[in-house]
């Protein structure tokens, strides 16, 4: 009965382990992500003109805000291209309202159907070679073009990856949103910050037009709904030789706005999961060891209290230590003793969220 105890504890004891190792090699992943960011930024120099393209659809009520925002930026040369999905309320209207006023916002219709032939039209017409993305339920700074553009010059073989928080939302369903939110911009910046670069929010993105073409585009992934973001970018990383920045400056941040059911959440991660059976061979190997060893340390911890008091203790220290600066960053919109139930719930969510998306591919982005 004893080695049968020993045996269970050592196995699981091992997977705590492998989490301390991981979680430990992806804060100094975040680390270097910073430190790379800064290095760029102080070696750029000339003023590079940017075209801001935003797909929508059915975005008459916030569409108007985001074109506000962009109205305030500070950099001094961009374009901005409205890409109309097929809208069936008034946002074409909206925009071209905004046309008639300044001639820098433009108006198109997508020549396809769902997010990713919106962007393609969007790209393909662009002024200039630097495409910067958000959405149109997104509040950028004034000072968001000119952080993004700091670190283009000449070389426009760079992509930006910038920091996109939720708007604070009281109740349990956004604190859960919060939470994910700050997970997958820990993942994001810590993947960037080891060359490993899978993960990016498509509402707070930019890469030149060269590299999009070089990939040739969304070519691969074209008949999924997601993927315009994190596709592209594990695209751009394995098949050009450019290099991926994270920013996670307070002059960069987007927010929009969370979702208001936990139906509507929860759609959206499935979609946003459906392409993981998409994602290059490394990032597959990657996130098999993390998740797999993540929920086992807190799967087994229900089957064995003993292990219980001992495993999860150690992995929420390390996550909790690796994971300060990007909760710092954040606001700390959230109690760290919500830290055990949320990760937990994580834990939970990784395994059947996933599951579900892969069963039952999303069909419409919006």
């Amino acid at each position: 009965m004893f080695e049968q105890f020993w045996s269970f504890q050592t196995f699981w004891m091992l997977f705590v382990g492998i989490q301390v190792s991981l979680w430990l090699r992806m804060e100094s992943g975040y680390s270097k992500a910073r430190i790379a960011a800064r290095k760029r930024r102080d070696s750029t120099k000339e003023v590079q003109g940017i075209s801001v393209i935003v797909a929508a659809k059915n975005e008459a009520d916030q569409i108007g805000n985001l074109l506000s925002a962009l109205e305030a930026q500070v950099h001094p040369v961009f374009e901005v291209i409205v890409v109309d999905d097929h809208s069936t309320d008034s946002t074409a209207d909206v925009v071209r309202r905004w046309n008639n006023r300044d001639s820098r916002y433009s108006l198109l219709e997508s020549d396809g159907s769902g997010k990713k032939a919106a962007l393609q039209t969007g790209i393909e017409a662009a002024k200039y070679d630097i495409c910067a993305f958000t959405d149109a339920d997104c509040f950028p700074p004034p000072s968001w073009l000119a952080r993004h553009a700091s670190y283009y010059d000449s070389d426009s073989r760079v992509g930006v990856v910038g920091f996109a928080p939720l708007r604070t939302k009281k109740g349990l369903l956004g604190l859960v949103q919060r939470f994910d939110v700050e997970f997958a911009q820990f993942f994001a910046a810590s993947s960037i910050g080891n060359k490993l670069a899978f993960m990016a929010t498509g509402r707070n993105l930019s890469y030149s037009r060269e590299l999009f073409e070089e990939v040739e585009g969304f070519s691969r992934h074209a008949h999924t709904v997601s993927g315009d973001d994190d596709l592209l970018l594990q695209d751009i990383r394995t098949k050009t030789d450019a290099t991926i920045y994270w920013d996670d400056s307070a002059e960069i941040l987007v927010e929009s706005e969370p979702q208001n059911t936990w139906s509507q959440w929860l759609r959206q991660k499935r979609r946003h999961s459906s392409d993981g059976r998409l994602f290059v061979k490394d990032v597959k190997i990657a996130q098999a060891l993390f998740y797999g060893t993540f929920m086992g340390v807190w799967f087994a911890g229900f089957f064995d209290l003993g292990f219980a008091f001992v495993g999860w203790p150690i992995l929420l220290a390390v996550q909790l230590f690796s994971m300060w600066d990007i909760h710092r960053l954040f606001g700390h919109r959230y109690s760290l003793w919500w830290l055990p139930f949320l990760s937990a719930w994580f834990a939970f969510y990784s395994l059947v969220v996933p599951i579900t998306g892969f069963l039952r591919p999303p069909s419409r982005w919006s």
